[in-house]
């Protein structure tokens, strides 16, 4: 507890790395909102006739498969209803485009036709690029047959809608923890050893281990409040929407601060240099936020190198409990659990490398 309100002290007089771990989040939010698009890679989409000839089918394929002027390549993999409906619930294909029963004689007519396109729902932006991709598609089909005019209506497999700022919101939230939480933990534990402080620390009366929890707990508190403040701002400023589940999100948010805190810790404890921190906690955010899909749904790269890596990425279940609105109760206790098993064994390491640390000065000490 005193190394507790120790930390809370010096936390409190130095308050520009509040500032400094907040403000990234934000950066970030507002650069990735604005600046970045996904793309460039043949999008799998199933295309459904309801009564609609094989030949005009195939007609609307080729459109769809065009190469001219679309935001995203699309790729027809199936016309059966029940394989598409599976493989939309299994995130293998980013749409299903229905053709009404009406579909040939409407257009033959000149009739303005309404297709329903139904998205998995993975990220407002790539639904929108597949959105405008089939509406040019459709539309050439039409400049090229009967001039028929085309209304997309677009709904999600679940019947809501992840808008783009919502789905970058929740990435903010933890990078803004894992950024906070490799910052301050990194800079309380490197600045005991550059300060020389930490001699002092090595004689009081308690292990290294209590020692570490100190460090440990103010800074993963100070980290939480860097989320918690991000919450507010994606729910306000953005469509983020809080998941029903809320113990499940405050979960993964302690989770998170806990395993980014002993992250800095164990960086502190090794470089025990200051400014070796802050590079290290951007590139370490940085990269668990694009690894585990923050920026974009790696269920668009399933199958690849990519997405088995972001599988043992501790930030791609709190990913899944923020954005897991349409899986099932026990898929999310089961990455609850995940990142908990992970985030016990970060933090162990991180302790028990910085009582090794402690006890070789300790030994060292005593030879001298």
């Amino acid at each position: 507890m005193a190394v507790l309100e120790a930390e809370l002290r010096v936390a409190a007089r130095r308050p520009f790395e509040m500032v400094l771990a907040l403000a990234a989040p934000v950066i970030i939010l507002v650069l990735a909102s604005f600046l970045f698009s996904p793309g460039g890679r043949d999008i799998p989409i199933a295309v459904v006739p309801q009564g609609t000839s094989g030949i005009e089918t195939q007609r609307i394929q080729r459109a769809l498969e065009s190469r001219e002027g679309v935001p995203m390549y699309l790729h027809v993999v199936t016309n059966d209803e029940a394989e598409a409906r599976n493989l939309l619930s299994a995130g293998r294909v980013f749409g299903v485009i229905e053709l009404p029963s009406s579909f040939e004689e409407q257009v033959a007519q000149g009739e303005s036709v309404e297709v329903r396109l139904t998205t998995y729902n993975a990220m407002a932006d790539v639904d929108k690029n597949v959105r405008l991709s089939v509406m040019r598609a459709l539309n050439a089909y039409s400049r090229d047959t009967y001039h028929a005019p085309f209304t997309v209506r677009v709904v999600s497999k679940d019947g809501s809608v992840v808008s783009r700022t919502g789905f970058l919101a929740s990435g903010s939230i933890i990078y803004g923890i894992v950024f906070a939480g490799v910052l301050f933990g990194g800079v309380a534990t490197a600045r005991q050893w550059e300060m020389r402080t930490i001699k002092g620390l090595r004689v009081a009366p308690v292990s290294g281990i209590l020692i570490g929890t100190g460090f440990l707990l103010t800074n993963a508190i100070r980290s939480i409040v860097i989320g918690m403040i991000m919450v507010v701002v994606a729910v306000t400023c953005t469509d983020f929407s809080l998941p029903e589940e809320k113990w499940m999100m405050a979960a993964v948010l302690m989770l998170t601060s806990f395993f980014a805190t002993a992250i800095g810790m164990l960086v502190g404890t090794l470089t025990r240099r200051f400014y070796a921190t802050l590079p290290v906690a951007g590139i370490t955010a940085i990269l668990l936020w694009f690894l585990s899909g923050g920026f974009q749904d790696l269920v668009a790269v399933r199958g690849t190198f990519l997405f088995a890596l972001s599988r043992v990425l501790p930030t791609s279940y709190a990913f899944d409990v923020l954005r897991g609105s349409n899986l099932e109760e026990s898929v999310l206790l089961a990455c609850v659990g995940v990142l908990a098993v992970m985030t016990v064994g970060v933090v162990a390491m991180s302790l028990a490398v910085l009582h090794r640390s402690l006890s070789r000065m300790g030994r060292r000490g005593v030879e001298s």
